[in-house]
């Protein structure tokens, strides 16, 4: 029989993931996931597992950087071979500037699940966080040599191939992403974003119009939105998109140090939004 702790844990994980990757509201899935930890942790307060998805809604869920770290921290002291506990607190690190830190924990955790392409797509993201974009590459051939239909995969190394000007693999990494997912909307936004800073407006407002018709039906981030925006140039309407984003506590506004937004960290409005999503004053 599955204890029940875990019982709990697994369900808020299943949750955050709706979030995640399935285009669903934060808000639709926040009480319910947390009142999954809540009751993990009442039944096991001593499970590493527990621990570590407490400590992944604190990262996506509650921007509460300190306390994911913390509670990824005691998830390892309970279970030092639990590896997705050592993939969360490397995460925590990566988005929130400390690629040091973050390399040396999904280092661990690759030894720990050497398999895994999950945790071999998070070390080639982590590496692309740091600036180390010859071996991001390197880790997403290897990854997706195994398994080129893991679309997280996919998403994380079109991040890379744009910053490198492989605007053409950027493209086809979204291509499949979107196919493979079934159409998540990261991948029209990543897109979207190639053809911007390309020149190609026509091309990029129709990655705009896909989600804009796509939000009448269902949710779609608004910084995603935001993100092609941004790309535009189109500063006013990226930061409106980007303040319904931290209103609606999306799950992807910790990834704001990213590259893609540089060209409006002079800008104190964005500094604002960046410091309310959890970045103290608004750099890392």
């Amino acid at each position: 029989m599955i204890p029940f702790g875990l019982a709990h844990s697994g369900l808020a994980d299943a949750l955050m993931v709706f979030a995640l990757s399935g285009d669903i509201a934060t808000k639709e899935v926040t009480a319910r996931a947390k009142s999954a930890i809540a009751q993990a942790l009442l039944w096991d307060p001593e499970s590493a597992e527990a621990h570590a998805s407490d400590a992944s809604i604190k990262f996506w869920f509650d921007w509460d950087f300190k306390g994911s770290e913390l509670a990824a921290r005691r998830a390892i002291q309970l279970n030092e071979n639990y590896s997705l506990a050592h993939v969360y607190l490397a995460h925590m690190y990566s988005n929130t500037g400390r690629y040091d830190e973050a390399m040396a924990a999904i280092q661990r955790a690759m030894v720990l699940d050497p398999l895994s392409l999950f945790v071999g797509a998070m070390r080639g993201q982590f590496l692309y966080h740091a600036g180390r974009d010859a071996e991001s590459v390197e880790q997403f051939n290897t990854t997706l040599g195994m398994e080129p239909r893991f679309w997280i995969g996919q998403i994380c190394a079109a991040k890379v191939y744009e910053k490198l000007g492989m605007y053409s693999e950027a493209l086809v990494a979204c291509d499949l992403a979107g196919q493979f997912s079934g159409g998540n909307s990261e991948a029209l936004s990543i897109a979207g974003y190639v053809h911007a800073v390309t020149g190609d407006r026509g091309k990029a407002e129709g990655y705009i119009q896909q989600m804009m018709e796509r939000k009448k039906e269902r949710y779609v981030s608004p910084y995603n939105l935001a993100l092609v925006f941004a790309g535009l140039g189109e500063r006013e309407t990226a930061l409106q998109w980007l303040g319904a984003a931290l209103e609606e506590r999306d799950v992807h506004m910790p990834f704001l140090l990213d590259h893609k937004w540089d060209g409006m960290r002079g800008d104190g409005r964005f500094r604002e939004i960046v410091s309310r999503a959890g970045f103290g004053g608004g750099e890392s």
